[in-house]
């Protein structure tokens, strides 16, 4: 039996959309091992002034990570409408929202308006594609303010959506927790805003690196929550809900941080090595006697090497959650992969994955 190793460390996400590392690192011209080190120590920074705000960061993992069992959701608003009330569309929004969102939820928040070039067409698309949505007298996709909620369970959600029926400006909600268009849009116009944590809200500040009580900067009604807000540097790289994107297979170099803050032998290059196997006694065992039988789940045609393409393009494209260094100098992490199925809706898949010292390869490890 393979003895159990110590985890060192852990980081549920890197947000490597955040300039900070990149534009220090040209700046200090550091070494990628100049990088990894940096993306951790500041981890570290984060996990000491969550405690001393009694937040314990081990326990905001599921609103961070996407999850197979959680579902994410859409929540849309016409803000002219919601404007002529309250002023600030935001503002008017959040008093229907926080109400509904329950205390013990753990789940980032991220809004603002869908931004879009084809500002008319996309409306229509979303009038065709959903046709639930009441869009009469929306003209263009700007005048729609969207709300990004991750970790919900299928009965939260209904939850939300049947509390919001009936409110001035609602719109509907749009399931995001499969790949789609909207998905696509909404992943690059919504800023991360806030983390809710229970019965505390976490923002960020620009002022000072010390974390603050009692400190909310946004635009959002939050009631009587307690808040708390942390260095914007650390908010954005470590407690930011990273929104799928269907992804191209390019390698950017913002991409390539993930990598560097994983072992310092991959630099930012857009050629990189990196790749992803599993062996064919793990991938019988995986999908045979480990119970996981693609014929039940509607994938009996997928192949080991169909799964290690699916798997490198998450890599590529750094959704990788769940990152655990251990005492050996292994890398554990996990990513969801999306299969599609005749006749009925896509398969999401985690994987689990092992990045071994000077490796290039990751290696499946577990799949369900």
């Amino acid at each position: 039996m393979r003895a159990r190793v110590k985890t060192l460390r852990r980081m549920h996400t890197l947000s490597t959309d955040h300039v900070y590392v990149e534009a220090i690192s040209e700046y200090e011209r550091w070494t990628p091992a100049g990088e990894r080190a940096e993306i951790w120590r500041n981890l570290d920074l984060l996990v000491v002034q969550l405690d001393s705000l009694d937040i314990t960061y081990n326990d905001l993992r599921n609103a961070l990570c996407p999850r197979q069992d959680k579902r994410e959701a859409c929540l849309m608003f016409d803000s002219e409408a919601l404007a002529k009330t309250y002023g600030d569309y935001a503002y008017g929004a959040s008093n229907f929202i926080v109400p509904l969102l329950p205390t013990q939820l753990n789940t980032a928040i991220r809004h603002g308006d869908l931004i879009s070039e084809n500002r008319r067409g996309d409306v229509g698309y979303l009038a065709s594609t959903y046709p639930h949505l009441r869009l009469d007298g929306v003209g263009a996709t700007e005048q729609i303010y969207c709300v990004h909620l991750s970790n919900l369970s299928p009965g939260t959600r209904d939850a939300i959506e049947l509390g919001l029926r009936g409110t001035p400006g609602f719109i509907g909600v749009v399931d995001t927790t499969l790949q789609s268009p909207i998905k696509n849009l909404i992943s690059g116009t919504l800023s991360a805003n806030l983390l809710k944590a229970g019965s505390t809200y976490i923002s960020a500040h620009y002022d000072e690196i010390e974390p603050k009580e009692g400190v909310y900067e946004g635009n959002w009604d939050l009631g009587t929550a307690r808040t708390v807000s942390v260095f914007e540097v650390l908010f954005g790289q470590y407690l930011v809900y990273k929104i799928q994107r269907s992804s191209d297979g390019a390698l950017s170099r913002n991409e390539a941080l993930i990598l560097t803050s994983l072992d310092a032998s991959y630099s930012r290059k857009t050629s990189s090595k990196i790749d992803v196997s599993i062996t064919d006694s793990k991938f019988d065992y995986l999908t045979s006697a480990k119970g996981v039988n693609l014929e039940n789940m509607g994938l009996g045609h997928l192949t080991s090497d169909q799964l290690c393409s699916l798997v490198l393009d998450k890599v590529r494209h750094h959704y990788l959650y769940g990152l655990r260094l251990l005492e050996n100098g292994d890398l554990l992490c996990s990513t969801l992969i999306e299969l599609e199925r005749a006749g009925s809706s896509s398969y999401r898949a985690e994987v689990g994955l092992r990045l071994e010292p000077d490796d290039d390869t990751f290696h499946i490890t577990t799949f369900y």
